[in-house]
């Protein structure tokens, strides 16, 4: 588990204006053992960080990816996990450098995780 300190380093990166700018305006919440997303004051769990001790970083995203999507995050040498049908969710993997400074591709699925989850066209 991380502690506070560690957790806003992540806040830093998932915060950071490139990425509410790219995805859409979010903030964090680090009540459970993994770091979910508020919307509006509400819980809204589109992607959720999960850190590992060594710095890298899972993604899950309540998304289902498309073949092509995910030939696009493993062209950019984003690791793609199966996709999870009991949650739900696609994980991703992220290494420690991916985290630093976020490859583009990630950020154009994270929009599309964030549009699908609010329905937006």
């Amino acid at each position: 588990m991380k502690t506070k300190l560690e957790l806003i380093d992540w806040q830093l990166w998932t915060n950071s204006p490139k990425l509410s700018k790219t995805v859409g305006p979010f903030k964090l919440s680090c009540t459970k053992p993994y770091i979910g997303c508020v919307v509006d004051g509400r819980a809204a769990n589109f992607i959720v960080f999960k850190p590992t001790k060594n710095g890298a970083l899972r993604i899950d995203l309540r998304l289902r990816l498309t073949d092509e999507q995910v030939e696009t995050l493993t062209n950019a040498d984003i690791e793609v996990l199966d996709y999870a049908s009991y949650w739900r969710v696609h994980p991703i993997r992220l290494s420690k450098e991916q985290v630093q400074n976020p490859p583009k591709e990630l950020l154009d699925i994270l929009k599309v995780s964030y549009n699908e989850y609010f329905e937006i066209a």
